[in-house]
């Protein structure tokens, strides 16, 4: 006789060994079963039992989960009764680690790793542990891990304490251990904790420019595994929305969506990160700079429920990479064996099964996906399209410098033709298809009133309301034509920038606010027709307006002569 927990449900199942020929319910040859729990008597008989012909059991699954203790059954046979007993035992209480501390940093050689004493609700005794170790950038059960990466110790050897060798400077590690207790023989697995190897070291190579619009944000990536990965140790700044916007996307997030600066946001290697800074931001990372002489794996998120499998990425360490040349592996998780792969992007079919061969990059607001470069430091996109999937930056195929005449001339290209499109007064527009595009930044500051940033628009502050129709005319030409051209965009942000305290000053004085109403009216004016008429036939009417003037002063001046 048995009780257990039904597996993958909070459900107890009560099993009744009879014979091998019986089948149905329990036979007539039995008059009654009873079941006392440790809690009392419960109110089952015979006929809730049914046979299960897989394990030639008779069985009973009731809701929640078994009681600990011990469970009587009593199975009446004609003038016989027969008892037995079954104790319901449970696992050792959750490990914890002792040392060392999490995240943290650690000479090069070999690491003990130190956890609590056992404990057991049942006074069981500890019988096995189960040390496992993975690098922060990959899988468990690796067959190239050293020995030590997975150990299970059995009793009377020391199951508290273990030491962990074949460690790369320049490398996060992550390990747990699971203890086993002598009555369950159930494992009890500890939280995961990690440990760097190396010195840290600042690292300042990352400034964020100054920007407001959605154009101005910037994707950017780390070399370093940070002391502390919690973006609020990492960045030291006091973070307001009216001034920063920081975060990360992450498919799994829901439906897929951005992890904003705080204790959720983490900053790791291999990973890119939006930035939009108000007035600009330097940053000095403290950490231990990922290794430059091992191959560097980054994991590849991926949501099954919907197919979403857009990951920000950058270089995992101080090195440029051709995107051909890294690797896409598919793990299994549950022992580390190598599913597909290592296969460089060059080498697969394009469409696959695994990913998105483009790889998408941010420049002046929109996407761009010829991307052929990786440079460290850098942000950009890629598309999973299945779970369990990692990028290989082998050490064999860094590129150290992007000036050999390959690359320069590439890049010389595709940044001239941008930069033609970029100086026209039209849209800026990716060369990408923008419905199979990654999602766009998390927004910028243009919900926040010029009131809540220290000043409103000198339009606003002249006439009184922004719904005011000379500043609705005068929005629309900005929207219309300055915000779609590379000129127009720098003016409106220097306009931004520096504009707040001159509106301040009009604002205040009345005087001031009648003149300045006055000088805007041919602006407003020119707004206007360039609105209604278009730019080049308004720009057309007033050189026709101004060449008569032009004409008779020419026309002064030689006669004077």
């Amino acid at each position: 006789m048995n009780v257990h927990e039904a597996v993958g449900s909070l459900s107890t199942c009560f099993e009744v060994l009879i014979g091998n020929d019986y089948t149905g319910i329990l036979p007539d040859g039995i008059h009654a079963i009873t079941i006392t729990a440790p809690s009392g008597a419960l109110s089952y008989t015979k006929d809730n039992f049914e046979y299960l012909p897989q394990r030639r059991v008779f069985f009973h699954k009731v809701p929640g989960s078994p009681e600990i203790g011990v469970y009587t059954f009593t199975v009446e046979t004609g003038g016989s009764t027969v008892t037995d007993t079954f104790t319901v035992n449970s696992p050792p209480d959750t490990p914890t680690a002792l040392s060392p501390a999490d995240e943290a940093t650690l000479e090069e050689g070999t690491v003990t790793l130190s956890t609590s004493e056992f404990s057991d609700p049942d006074s069981d005794t500890h019988t096995e542990s189960y040390w496992l170790v993975r690098r922060a950038d990959s899988v468990y059960y690796r067959s190239d891990y050293d020995e030590s990466f997975n150990t299970t110790v059995v009793a009377p050897d020391d199951l508290t304490h273990h030491e962990v060798s074949g460690l790369s400077s320049g490398m996060k590690y992550v390990w747990k251990v699971g203890y086993t207790d002598s009555g369950s023989g159930e494992i009890s697995w500890s939280e995961e904790y990690s440990f760097k190897i190396g010195a840290s070291e600042a690292d300042s190579s990352v400034e964020i420019d100054s920007g407001t619009e959605e154009a101005d944000f910037k994707m950017v990536s780390f070399v370093q595994w940070p002391d502390n990965p919690t973006s609020s140790s990492v960045f030291d700044i006091t973070y307001d929305k009216k001034y920063f916007r920081i975060g990360t996307y992450d498919p799994t997030n829901g439906s897929g969506g951005y992890v904003e600066y705080g204790s959720s946001l983490k900053i790791e290697p291999g990973k890119s990160y939006w930035f939009l800074a108000r007035d600009g931001l330097p940053i000095t990372v403290n950490g231990i700079p990922v290794s430059l002489t091992d191959d560097i794996e980054i994991k590849l998120l991926y949501n099954s429920s919907n197919g979403n499998g857009w990951n920000m990425i950058g270089c995992p360490n101080a090195a440029n990479y051709n995107w051909d040349d890294v690797q896409l592996i598919e793990y299994n998780p549950n022992d580390g064996s190598i599913v597909f792969g290592p296969a460089a992007i060059t080498e697969l079919d394009d469409p696959n099964a695994y990913i998105d061969k483009r790889l998408w990059r941010w420049e002046s607001g929109a996407y761009y996906s010829d991307t052929t470069l990786m440079e460290k430091y850098e942000g950009y996109w890629v598309k999973a399209k299945k779970p369990n999937l990692f990028l290989r930056f082998r050490e064999s195929v860094q590129t150290a410098s992007i000036s050999n005449p390959q690359n320069m001339f590439a890049r010389f290209l595709s940044k001239g033709k941008r930069w033609m499109k970029k100086w026209v007064f039209t849209p800026q527009v990716a060369i990408a298809d923008s419905d199979d595009s990654p999602p766009r930044p998390m927004g910028d500051f243009s919900a926040v009133s010029p009131e809540s940033v220290g000043g409103c628009f000198i339009a606003t502050a002249t006439y009184g309301s922004p719904m005011e129709r000379h500043v609705k005319i005068l929005r629309n030409f900005r929207d219309a034509y300055l915000l779609n051209s590379t000129i127009g965009h720098m003016f409106v942000k220097a306009y931004y920038r520096y504009s707040p305290p001159v509106a301040d000053f009009i604002a205040k004085h009345k005087t001031v606010k009648v003149a300045v109403r006055m000088a805007l009216l041919p602006l407003v004016a020119f707004s206007y027709a360039a609105l209604h008429l278009g730019l080049a036939v308004t720009l057309y009417g007033i050189l026709l307006i101004f060449m008569p003037l032009i004409f008779l002063v020419l026309v002064y001046k030689r006669r004077k002569v």
